[in-house]
């Protein structure tokens, strides 16, 4: 199991008195992706906008992936898999600011940034109600995103391309009535083998250690049944799942 080092700039979610939707950038997005959004769906059999999106991305893969789920389905489908075009930081969740560290845990998309430096931008709930018990007290860190570009120090950069097609399609579920799109990101998929190489990484950290196994149970919970996972945070930071 590898992790690479990738330096970048930070991201910078800055509001210009423009909406999510009211910008060039989004304008030409659709232009240019929306027939083959409207393609992949008509090859999936499902109605677009979907009911809901979901996304997972893996850390040690580098890999992002598009869930939805159509009308009068329980579970989600895999739709699309996009490549991180750069990565920073090592395996484990983010916990100070500038530690370079992509979280790890349970997210939702809670901006939509159409004129960011890196071209498109999906802004996370970093740090969220974990996180905030578990990271640097004063200085968490913030601003984490899944963005254009290929450049990081903490976020997710899948390319111009990917970000155009993904923002287009977040952007109209939310429309159609989504409110909150789940963003799950796992240090790699933590299938059992793959739990033994996290558990040699973390022999000498049982801290991480935990973190790590609960982090497994929500995981778990997704690949067995593909639907949107329930928790609530408990006052040490855990996920304790429904």
């Amino acid at each position: 199991m590898k992790a690479f080092f990738t330096t970048g700039w930070i991201l910078l979610i800055v509001t210009i008195g423009a909406s999510e939707n009211s910008s060039d950038r989004v304008g030409e997005a659709r232009r240019w992706h929306q027939s083959q959004i409207d393609s992949l769906f008509d090859n999936l059999g499902v109605v677009y906008p979907p009911e809901r999106v979901l996304i997972t991305a893996y850390k040690n893969e580098q890999i992002l992936q598009l869930w939805i789920k159509p009308k009068n389905q329980n579970g989600f489908l895999l739709a699309r898999e996009y490549k991180f075009t750069a990565y920073c930081g090592k395996l484990g969740p983010k916990r100070k600011q500038g530690d370079l560290q992509i979280p790890e845990g349970f997210y939702y998309i809670n901006c939509f940034n159409p004129r960011s430096r890196f071209h498109l931008a999906l802004g996370i709930n970093y740090p969220n109600a974990s996180d905030k018990i578990l990271s640097d007290k004063r200085h968490p860190g913030g601003d984490v995103a899944i963005h254009g570009s290929s450049v990081t120090i903490g976020c997710i950069p899948i390319g111009n391309e990917a970000i155009e097609e993904l923002y287009i399609i977040y952007l109209d579920t939310k429309s159609k009535g989504q409110r909150k799109i789940p963003v799950y990101i796992f240090p790699c998929q933590m299938d059992s083998t793959n739990m033994i190489t996290l558990e040699k990484i973390a022999e000498e950290d049982s801290v991480l250690l935990s973190f790590w196994q609960n982090l497994k149970q929500g995981y778990d919970i997704f690949v067995r049944h593909k639907k949107i996972v329930k928790f609530r945070v408990d006052n040490k930071g855990r996920y304790i799942y429904e």
